[in-house]
């Protein structure tokens, strides 16, 4: 599909800025784990159509394993706030809405994770492509940055989701779009 190709190639410019500020605050993953223990928001429909090109391509078991977490992880944000909204999305803006701390939300670890490494690594949202680098306009840092560097490099993503907003429009996707990822892997069930 031409589409996704043209969508992998803005993602490979999101990577590119990632690395550009990683190497600029001399920052590597260390694999802590911290950006697969948060929600992860998917907001375009490519996104979704990518996790699942690549979903496809696993064997049946790790398909029906990761179904089985995104079933567990869904229904653990719901226990944590005993309210069962429409959708999880609507939970989570209900939940973070009303200023009950974020941190609820954190702590369940990401369907998608094994071993410390995401199974669908090459497919992932792009949310977790941007986790880990600081930028200035960044309200908090995440918990796996350190660096003696000052925080003083401002950062625009927002030119590169208007490339996916654009290719959205071109391929006739013009209605908002977001959920979050286990939602999205439920889809594939």
């Amino acid at each position: 599909m031409k589409a996704i190709e043209e969508f992998k190639k803005i993602l490979d410019k999101f990577d590119a800025k990632y690395q550009e500020l990683a190497d600029y605050y001399n920052f590597e993953c260390e694999r802590c784990g911290q950006c697969c223990n948060q929600p992860v928001p998917i907001n375009s429909p490519f996104e979704v159509l990518l996790l699942q090109e690549y979903f496809d391509k696993l064997d049946k078991v790790v398909q029906e394993k990761i179904i089985r977490r995104a079933r567990t992880y869904k229904r653990e944000i719901e226990r944590r706030v005993y309210v069962k909204p429409s959708s999880f999305l609507d939970f989570c803006r209900f939940f973070l809405g009303f200023g009950l701390e974020e941190e609820k939300l954190a702590g369940i670890q990401c369907p998608l994770l094994e071993d410390d490494l995401c199974m669908l690594y090459k497919a992932r949202p792009i949310a977790c492509r941007k986790y880990g680098v600081p930028a200035k306009r960044r309200p908090t840092l995440p918990p796996c940055f350190s660096s003696d560097k000052k925080i003083d490099k401002k950062v625009s993503w927002l030119p590169l989701h208007m490339e996916v907003r654009k290719l959205e429009k071109k391929y006739g996707y013009d209605d908002k779009f977001s959920m979050l990822l286990p939602e999205a892997l439920l889809m594939f069930s």
